[in-house]
């Protein structure tokens, strides 16, 4: 499960270096990606906009946005992270287990998170 999160946040945080190492093909109606280590992901998205993420091992990740935009992500397991933004431009990740962390880009183009 730990390997299938990794590789969807280097395909969404697509920097060049990550772009380096992944690779996507696009079929009717699915995305295929693999990164260099022979590991893949197979993603689809149905009519709401929700997206579906599968690796090789079964494990499933989906990823949908609520009425408000923020991004509700679910995996096999049953657990649920929600990512959205505060009024002051933080980026805030919480889970159904009450952790909740946030985070913002200073000026010098450095996370810093609490």
């Amino acid at each position: 499960m730990k390997k299938l999160v990794l590789t969807l946040a280097a395909l969404t945080a697509m920097a060049t270096p990550a772009a380096a190492q992944v690779m996507c093909r696009d079929d009717v109606g699915r995305v295929t990606c693999y990164d260099i280590y022979g590991n893949s992901v197979v993603g689809t998205k149905d009519v709401l906009g929700k997206a579906t993420w599968v690796d090789e091992y079964g494990n499933q990740v989906s990823v949908r946005r609520d009425v408000l935009g923020n991004r509700i992500i679910e995996d096999s397991e049953g657990n649920r992270t929600t990512v959205r933004r505060d009024v002051l431009g933080n980026t805030v990740v919480s889970d159904d287990r009450g952790n909740k962390t946030s985070c913002r880009v200073d000026l010098l183009g450095k996370a810093r998170c609490k």
